[in-house]
């Protein structure tokens, strides 16, 4: 650790405007204000962007979200307000607060910087004399959940660039590369320090505890940033702090990535979140069309082998079991000429849909521009639509219905009835038919709670899809009225 002294430390204060006593104290840096409480700790962070229908507070319902404060008791240092100052230049704020008790003087310092929103913590302590005596610290992280997201406890491992969950067993230091914290969907809490002497102590419901050691005339520094849960931002800071989002496996990450920078370019392009979520849409619909052509042929051509090998597949089975019943089912598909395999062509389209699908979810759910954004008769793009109040809350439902994964299905379930192939039987057309109803249903109970963005950009995704299996009805009508004129 670096040494210093209390002498030099108010050197590098000296010309720092003295600020009057109040019950806090505010400093705005950019989009962000940093409230302090008299007593020396960072009490709140407001975030502010004027699309935002209010201002997020990153705080704690029952205390500071950063409190660093020495364990050892001092009645003097603990019952006195300490002294503040305050000073501004080009690169940073800077706060400081500067307790002075019986038998030592204990000094914090806020740095905040202007170019990445983090803030420096440095703290000292002296007693005065040469004692080489340590006295420990106590760093306590409090968040409150917005809007009841779930609270993650996470370590960003700079090196491997993943992200781990905290062990509340284990007594992890707190390092200069690696990011530790606390997060909700949309809000975070992150630290990191150069000091290898703050370890985990524990961690509860909504907060994290970590303590350590300083020594006299030495001082302990740490770094944290408290705000929204925002690529760009996280990006900024450093140390890979945007691995926070989209925690996939790194080909999936790399397709959620695509889609956020996709979405945001269409967001600035249109100028309105439900159009780009439209468009991405249609986008991501335009992109993949040549691997849904392929696909489509391969499932086409599966129809046409099944409608061929299935009724006798199943004449087989009504009549041999066993290891005869495998073996004819064998010879039959030499005789024939198809693969035993062949009926896995027709997973591509999964293959495809599956990947996107998740990709967009992480994406859309986890995406800062929708977070308090309205659309329409839509309150808040980040969350379930709600849009039909219930007098009681129920069990699954709650005190809502939403009606867009209605919408969703009743659309898909259109599509599926729709759906023809001249290919296949009247009975493998049926139950081709009942497996979609099927799928349309699980999308429902998927979808039935995330997201209004999310649930709108499935809706879009699904109606084109309806749009094409009309045209394609459409078309086999026509031909069919040609044929028979001709």
């Amino acid at each position: 650790m670096k040494r210093f002294t209390v002498p030099l430390l108010l050197i590098l204060l000296s010309g720092i405007i003295a600020i009057s006593s109040a019950d806090s104290i505010s400093v705005k840096v950019n989009a962000f204000s940093y409230i302090f409480s008299v007593s020396g700790n960072l009490h709140s962070v407001i975030y502010e962007e004027s699309r935002l229908s209010k201002p997020v507070r990153i705080s704690s319902s029952d205390s500071d979200i950063i409190s660093l404060t020495p364990e050892h008791h001092d009645s003097y240092l603990s019952e006195t307000t300490p002294a503040y100052q305050i000073a501004e230049n080009d690169s940073q704020s800077v706060i400081s607060f500067r307790y002075i008790g019986e038998s030592y003087t204990f000094v914090k310092q806020f740095c905040i910087s202007k170019f990445t929103n983090t803030v420096t913590i440095c703290c000292l302590t002296a007693s005065g004399t040469d004692s080489t005596a340590s006295t420990k610290i106590a760093l306590n992280v409090a968040l409150n959940k917005i809007q009841h997201e779930h609270y993650k406890f996470i370590s960003i491992d700079n090196r491997n660039k993943k992200v781990f969950s905290l062990n509340k067993n284990s007594s992890q230091p707190i390092t200069s590369s690696d990011w530790m914290g606390i997060r909700s969907r949309f809000t975070t809490i992150l630290l990191r320090s150069d000091s290898d002497t703050l370890v985990l102590k524990h961690y509860n419901d909504s907060s994290i505890h970590f303590s350590g050691t300083i020594s006299e005339n030495d001082t302990l520094t740490c770094l944290v940033y408290a705000g929204p849960v925002k690529y760009s931002i996280l990006r900024n800071i450093g140390n890979n702090a945007e691995r926070l989002m989209f925690s996939l496996w790194f080909w999936m990450r790399w397709f959620s990535l695509g889609i956020l920078y996709l979405f945001d370019f269409l967001t600035t392009l249109s100028g309105n979140l439900l159009i780009a979520i439209i468009l991405l849409s249609i986008c991501v619909k335009i992109i993949l069309s040549p691997l849904f052509h392929i696909a489509d042929k391969w499932q086409k051509k599966v129809n046409y082998q099944n409608n061929i090998i299935q009724p006798r597949i199943a004449e087989i089975k009504k009549h041999y079991k066993g290891e005869e019943q495998t073996r004819r089912i064998i010879a039959l598909h030499k005789e024939i000429g198809i693969s035993p395999l062949y009926s896995l062509k027709s997973l591509l389209s999964a293959a495809i849909q599956i990947p996107i699908f998740f990709a967009a979810y992480h994406a859309l759910s986890e995406h800062y521009a929708l977070f308090q954004s309205s659309a329409g008769f839509i309150a808040d793009l980040s969350q379930a639509d709600g849009l039909l109040p219930l007098p009681v809350t129920l069990p699954v439902l709650g005190n809502a219905i939403n009606i867009l994964p209605f919408v969703m299905t009743s659309i898909t379930f259109a599509s599926s009835w729709l759906h023809t192939d001249t290919s296949m039987s009247a009975v493998m057309l049926k139950k081709q038919r009942t497996n979609l109803y099927g799928m349309a249903l699980l999308f429902f109970v998927l979808l039935y709670t995330s997201p209004a963005g999310m649930v709108i950009y499935w809706t879009m995704n699904n109606l084109l899809a309806f749009l094409s299996t009309v045209f394609s009805s459409f078309l086999h009508h026509r031909h069919q009225q040609i044929h028979k004129r001709n």
